[in-house]
């Protein structure tokens, strides 16, 4: 493990004169008192990264080192020093995530590891504007990325978090069926992001078997439809002639809802994840509208009218037990 100790990129630090220090760490608070100097020294060594046995030998002649140890103790615990140089990176993307899964406490700590951003895999299926802000703006935050064409093949995903991100330029309601269909059979989460004019369409989230597929609510688009027929044949993409253009201040919407919601699943901050929502946003005034997608029973993809038994929410597998 690294020994190394810096000050954490959650942390904001502040002196008040010359005997206190006044530190936050997302919102926690605290000020502490520091006649002799030692946390300010502790801190500003800590600043470029310092060793724990270095940090006690250059502080030798001024502090005892039981002292010392028991000062960076206090800092490790609330969380001020870490142990990686997170704060050179300029991104605290990352350790917010951390620290937010941390508060939830949903994931058991023997768990953990599986939700490790080395174990992420995100493939991005589609083409145009959209999918190339996506790739670029999840290729900064570091998420281990795989492209694939509009209606490509899915890779193998082996033991990773994967998550399956579609996304078209405009509503391809026909790329998102099938691309939904793939990803349920393969037992592989998935998320849908559209953009139809300047407003963003983002979702649902969807859980194979477990919640609301892209299928479910295309149908249910469908049924609200007062000329179905008309539907139909303009949601095939063989009859599109041209599709309007998106906006790039809606393409920047879309691309930030995407990415929170891929980064809060392959990171596990399930808490308030929005699985089964669909998320509409209006790029010119900003209004946001979610409505939640429910299953529909006999979906081909995921209910009970497809070859596989559905598995259900956990109130759903109970109800089945109960009547087996």
């Amino acid at each position: 493990m690294n020994d190394t100790l810096y000050v954490s990129p959650l942390a904001e630090i502040t002196t008040l004169g010359d005997d206190k220090i006044a530190m936050s760490v997302v919102g926690r608070r605290f000020t502490v008192e520091d006649k002799v100097g030692m946390l300010k020294t502790i801190l500003d060594q800590a600043g470029q990264g310092v060793r724990l046995a270095a940090l006690t030998e250059s502080m030798a002649d001024s502090f005892p080192p039981e002292a010392v140890e028991a000062a960076v103790t206090a800092l490790v615990n609330t969380r001020v020093l870490v142990r990686d140089d997170a704060r050179a990176g300029g991104d605290a993307t990352h350790q917010h995530l951390q620290h937010r899964r941390e508060l939830d406490a949903l994931i058991p700590r023997d768990q953990l590891a599986a939700y490790d951003r080395a174990n992420w895999l995100l493939v991005l299926a589609g083409e145009g504007a959209c999918a190339d802000a996506l790739a670029e703006a999840l290729a900064q935050m570091n998420v281990p990325l795989q492209r694939i064409g509009r209606d490509g093949e899915l890779p193998d995903t082996g033991d990773k978090r994967a998550l399956l991100l579609v996304c078209s330029d405009f509503e391809d309601f026909a790329s998102f069926r099938a691309m939904n269909a793939k990803a349920v059979e393969r037992g592989l989460a998935s998320l849908y992001l559209g953009i139809d004019w300047s407003t963003v369409q983002c979702g649902p989230m969807v859980m194979p078997k477990a919640t609301a597929c892209y299928e479910c609510y295309f149908h249910r688009v469908r049924s609200t439809r007062k000329f179905v027929a008309e539907f139909d044949v303009r949601s095939k993409p063989e009859n599109i002639l041209y599709h309007a253009l998106p906006s790039r201040l809606a393409i920047q919407f879309g691309v930030a809802e995407a990415s929170r919601l891929v980064l809060q699943y392959l990171s596990g901050t399930l808490d308030n994840l929005q699985h089964s929502v669909f998320s509409e946003i209006d790029s010119l005034t900003g209004e946001t509208h979610r409505s939640r997608v429910l299953r529909l029973p006999r979906c081909a993809c995921c209910g009970n009218a497809s070859t596989a038994r559905p598995v259900g929410t956990v109130f759903q597998q109970s109800l089945l037990r109960r009547r087996a």
